[in-house]
């Protein structure tokens, strides 16, 4: 929801924001930067002061879509239309305060992400320091709140650890909205099921009743494979296991679908095969992996075996790949792929084969427009509040047409959770 001051400032910032993205060319720097020449408030970088004011999205529940930010300057091409909150991965410099004008220039938030080592939970006087920090972190730069994100390992029978945790994370909205008001923004990431993954142990429902909306990151979903089948290369956020994660959190642990957003992968892995195989009794789940080239020409496609890596007590894990950005799957997939795009069904994700330079056999799995609306439309199914984005930097927006458009694909599909 875009704030009107006037018609001719609200004009300047449609104009500014609007029309880099996915609709043209990039950004005029010109007159984009006359968002962030300083104003006569002194402690506000933007050209208009109500522009470091924090937003309020005004009553009742919003669909939420929040984007993480790892790379500097690639806001410039959000469709700043379809999302509600930026949460900054990375430093904040002169471009994230460049970005936050123009967040907030459409009603969009923009939160600080804090890390809090799970060691030093049980010293009060750190974790009291800590959120101080971020406090002061979010008013310098004008943030509209704090994304939580910790994903260490508590163990199982650590229940002093795990009830530190959420009081670390109650103090800090306290702090928060102390500070800032009501409308301040805390959430917290979760992994993509409730059941101790990567021995992360956490009071779920109790972050749940101490933030505005846990992120559940309904990827990595490989990180540890218990399977006693040979380790092989799997999708990273297949839709059953999503599903069944998701509904963990509502039934299990009483979760309101209200206070889940889905976490969703815009990158890849790109596994090196030790070996290869259509061996049903050798694939994923005990399963052959039926799979469509695009086009629709139906084909069998082998299974990738892995290096064993050892992880948090599996054997398997999704770390003998390389996580690997949405735009260079592209790329490789356009360039490099012996098989073409592939589909497996049972986790309903793409993927495909290629030679490295070096000769070695690689199988990549990613998600792309297809898959993510298959997931998407669980947030309509199940009531859930919205999505998250990891990460919205990990496109390419400014490269070749194909890879421009690719990227709009990637922003368009969003309209299905809307």
């Amino acid at each position: 929801m875009l704030r009107f001051y006037s018609f001719d400032k609200t004009l300047l910032l449609v104009l500014c924001c609007a029309c880099c993205g996915l609709h043209g060319s990039r950004i005029d720097l010109e007159e984009c930067s006359k968002l962030d020449e300083p104003s006569e408030r002194g402690d506000c970088p933007c050209a208009d002061p109500f522009l470091c004011d924090r937003v309020n999205p005004g009553p009742g529940p919003r669909q939420e879509v929040l984007g993480f930010s790892t790379h500097r300057g690639w806001w410039r091409y959000y469709d700043w239309r379809k999302i509600t909150t930026v949460a900054v991965f990375r430093a904040w410099d002169d471009d994230a305060l460049s970005m936050m004008c123009c967040a907030h220039s459409y009603g969009v938030r923009v939160v600080v992400v804090g890390f809090f080592d799970v060691a030093n939970l049980t010293k009060p006087a750190i974790r009291s320091a800590w959120i101080k920090e971020q406090v002061t972190l979010a008013g310098k730069n004008c943030a509209d709140g704090i994304n939580i994100d910790v994903e260490q390992p508590i163990p199982q029978n650590h229940t002093t650890e795990s009830k530190l945790l959420v009081r670390l994370v109650s103090d800090t909205r306290k702090a928060f909205r102390q500070e800032f008001g009501s409308k301040t923004q805390v959430t917290f990431d979760v992994a993509w099921s409730p059941d101790c993954v990567d021995r992360r142990c956490y009071d779920a429902k109790g972050l749940a009743d101490n933030t505005d909306f846990l992120v559940v990151m309904s990827y990595d979903e490989q990180g540890q494979i218990f399977s006693p089948r040979p380790c092989v290369a799997g999708a990273n956020s297949p839709w059953g296991q999503t599903l069944a994660g998701l509904v963990a959190y509502m039934t299990d642990y009483g979760i309101p679908a209200q206070k889940l957003v889905l976490g969703q992968p815009w990158y890849g892995y790109d596994y090196v095969c030790v070996a290869q195989s259509n061996d049903e009794d050798q694939g994923y789940d005990g399963r052959e992996r039926q799979a469509a080239v695009s086009g629709g020409r139906n084909a069998t496609s082998p299974v990738c075996h892995i290096t064993p890596e050892h992880y948090q007590g599996a054997y398997c894990s999704d770390a003998a790949g390389r996580q690997i950005e949405y735009h260079r799957v592209m790329k490789l997939l356009r360039i490099n792929s012996t098989t073409g795009r592939m589909w497996d069904v049972p986790s309903l994700s793409p993927h495909f084969d290629y030679v490295a330079q070096n000769g070695s056999r690689h199988q990549v799995w990613y998600d792309d427009p297809p898959s993510l609306i298959l997931k998407y439309a669980l947030v309509q199914k199940l009531n859930l509040l919205g999505i998250a984005i990891w990460g919205t930097d990990f496109l390419d927006y400014n490269g070749t047409q194909q890879a421009q458009a690719e990227a709009k694909e990637m922003w368009d599909v969003l309209d299905v959770t809307l």
